[in-house]
């Protein structure tokens, strides 16, 4: 089975004109950040870097080479 993720066409600096649109990357970034210390774990590593984000913008925390659990 293979995923396929859509694309957008632009870049990240086209989508984030609105500040709706750069409001939601942000609080999907802290949300899951919230998310991984209530479960004890600290990334100790955030950065632009390690935000990923999919074909709609959708944003993952990402390399947790540093983090402590």
């Amino acid at each position: 089975m293979s995923v396929t993720m859509p694309k957008y066409v632009g870049c990240l600096h086209d989508f984030t004109k609105t500040t709706h649109h750069l409001s939601r990357m942000i609080r999907q970034s802290y949300i899951g950040l919230q998310y991984l210390h209530n479960q004890g774990i600290l990334h100790l590593d955030i950065n632009p870097t390690n935000i990923l984000y999919d074909g709609q913008f959708n944003a993952y925390v990402a390399d947790f080479g540093l983090s402590l659990y």
